[in-house]
């Protein structure tokens, strides 16, 4: 076969790829809303960490892979969080690591509302895998240039308006190359969320939320319904949800809260032809929160 047939088919499966996985997330954000928007504070806690690993379509040859790690500290007489985040994912023979450090502020407004506002900066790499290419990449100056590792600095903002059990979240990634004339590698995603979180005496709880995503011309959407069970009024839950996205993708959610220490897991189907070779996406995150604060601007939601 052509060579250059084949360096064809190369780069459009990696981009094939990255437009079935644009918006590079983990299932179950709704438990840590900053892992999306560096807006979101954890102000229950003095400082809370993170893992989460994403297995996607199992079975199916270069699906993408995902991990990532966070990790925030609120200073409550200041109303201010510093937070990072960690983020390493492999699609096909690409592969991205991305580093990102994040200033927010607590302004309260009237009321009881509270406007978070937050800065983030990022270090980006992306680099591919040409171990794995049997051609002489370089015999094709467009294919090589492709495959060059990429290093970018880039930043981020973000706002979040709290009001008891409500959330309002607003974010954009990517925001230094959106200006730029080539900005495919990087490109600016935009992040809208609305979630509501019942707390009462009662032995179920329910949290709503629905969120969208956009980069380019590519739109997305989900809804989800979470349900948090106690085995006494006062103490911590197990969680059932559901998660419905557009494309054609459901997701089952289960977590255990011990208090400081929360496991949870999530199980995606996907309606399209993909399901035919895949046996499903599979996540897995643990979050550990340090410390427990007397005063919270916004406990009712955790």
């Amino acid at each position: 076969m052509n060579r250059k047939v084949i360096a064809t088919i190369l780069i459009s499966t990696i981009a094939c790829l990255s437009t079935a996985q644009s918006f590079s997330r983990i299932n179950n954000y709704w438990d840590n809303l900053y892992s999306i928007n560096p807006a979101s504070i954890n102000d229950a806690y003095l400082g809370s960490a993170s893992m989460a690993v994403r297995k996607q379509w199992a079975g199916f040859p270069g699906a993408p892979t995902l991990m990532q790690g966070t990790a925030t500290v609120y200073f409550e007489d200041y109303y201010t969080q510093i937070g990072t985040k960690i983020l390493a994912e492999s699609k096909g023979l690409a592969h991205q690591l991305q580093f990102d450090i994040s200033y927010t502020y607590a302004l309260l407004l009237r009321n009881q509302w509270v406007l978070n506002m937050a800065l983030a900066l990022n270090f980006q790499n992306l680099s591919y895998d040409i171990t794995e290419i049997t051609f002489p990449a370089n015999t094709i100056p467009e294919v090589y240039d492709r495959l060059l590792v990429n290093n970018n600095l880039n930043a981020g903002i973000g706002f979040e308006l709290n009001y008891y059990n409500y959330k309002f979240g607003l974010a954009s990634q990517n925001l230094i190359t959106a200006i730029k004339a080539k900005n495919d590698l990087h490109p600016n995603t935009n992040i809208f969320y609305a979630a509501f979180r019942e707390q009462n005496s009662d032995y179920t709880n329910i949290g709503l939320g629905i969120s969208l995503f956009q980069q380019k011309n590519i739109f997305q959407g989900e809804f989800n319904v979470n349900a948090y069970f106690k085995k006494t009024m006062e103490s911590e839950k197990i969680q059932l949800g559901v998660i419905y996205r557009t494309w054609r993708e459901a997701a089952f959610l289960f977590g255990v809260d011990l208090d400081r220490f929360k496991i949870l897991y999530s199980f995606d189907y996907n309606f399209s032809p993909i399901y035919r070779h895949s046996y499903g996406s599979h996540e897995i995150m643990l979050i550990y929160n340090v410390n427990r604060t007397y005063r919270c601007i916004n406990c009712g939601w955790y």
